[in-house]
């Protein structure tokens, strides 16, 4: 999901207090946008390497025993 792109052209200034509530404009979004920007955060965050890293199958085998 690379199709997120920052609306540049969306800034305002606002007094301390008087901001709009960021929840406000995520609302307005669709899902597909939402989820779109959780994701371009995610890499911000960790790189591609280390997310693959943490992803590893882990099982065991554990043997029963008939009571």
């Amino acid at each position: 999901m690379r199709n997120f792109l920052f609306d540049k052209t969306a800034f305002s200034i606002h007094t301390l207090g008087q901001e709009p509530k960021a929840y406000i404009y995520w609302l307005q979004q669709t899902a597909e946008q939402r989820i779109a920007a959780i994701e371009y955060l995610r890499e911000q965050y960790h790189t591609k390497d280390e997310i693959q890293s943490r992803l590893q199958s882990v099982y065991r085998i554990v043997k029963l025993t008939q009571s």
